[in-house]
């Protein structure tokens, strides 16, 4: 039996997720700022802003995912004879983030980097400045050797899933920077409105990113995987 890729029930199973893990976010900050609930389990598990919970187990898992498609892509063209040095680079990258966002070593650098140097303004979270650097060194080099070769349907949607992703992570990061380091005593409703912003585009940009690998393979590679029924 051959099992089909469903794209689209993929990334409406994906989004279905986030808007839960988003809604209970929100709750669980209402609750706190506006009603002065509070309850400590409750917050940090659902939290978007805590570590090592349930979004953050969620994040790590699409991440993860996202690096086994691309090995899987990288795997395909190797068995027929393509080029396939640059898909397994990015799952690479992917499988790093997943390990980072488990483990938090963007805010471990980002630590040490404050703790050496005095950074006001938008790079106040100071791990941004590697990152930011490696994203766009990495971005103009997939442009060049990579997503100009893909086909311009996946290639657009690699831009867009990339875009939410990095405008997320890093842009409203920055944004972040911005109001803890030049105003004084920013209220808890605007940190919240904007770590909550960030870390949704986060999961929206992997979650199309996944769709975008998905129909790659779909309509590209022509993947389907077969099951042997007794």
């Amino acid at each position: 039996m051959k099992l089909k890729i469903n794209p689209i029930k993929t990334f409406k199973l994906l989004i279905l997720c986030i808007l839960i893990f988003v809604t209970a976010n929100c709750i669980v900050i209402i609750a706190k700022i506006n009603f002065e609930y509070y309850n400590k389990f409750i917050y940090e598990i659902l939290n978007l802003d805590q570590e090592t919970n349930l979004p953050t187990y969620f994040s790590t898992l699409i991440l993860f995912f996202s690096a086994f498609l691309l090995a899987l892509i990288s795997f395909i063209h190797k068995k027929k004879n393509n080029k396939y040095m640059l898909w397994m680079i990015l799952s690479i990258c992917f499988l790093f983030l997943s390990v980072d966002e488990f483990t938090s070593i963007h805010e471990r650098i980002g630590d040490f980097l404050e703790n050496e140097f005095k950074f006001i303004g938008a790079l106040y979270f100071a791990w941004v400045i590697p990152y930011g650097i490696f994203a766009v060194v990495f971005a103009f080099i997939y442009f060049k050797y990579f997503l100009l070769k893909l086909p311009i349907k996946i290639r657009n949607l690699f831009i867009i899933s990339g875009f939410i992703y990095v405008f997320g992570a890093i842009g409203f990061e920055m944004l972040g920077s911005m109001v803890v380091s030049d105003i004084q005593n920013p209220t808890e409703t605007m940190i919240s409105t904007l770590y909550t912003i960030e870390e949704t585009l986060e999961m929206l940009g992997i979650a199309f990113f996944i769709y975008t690998l998905l129909i790659y393979l779909q309509e590209e590679l022509n993947f389907t995987t077969n099951f042997k029924s007794n």
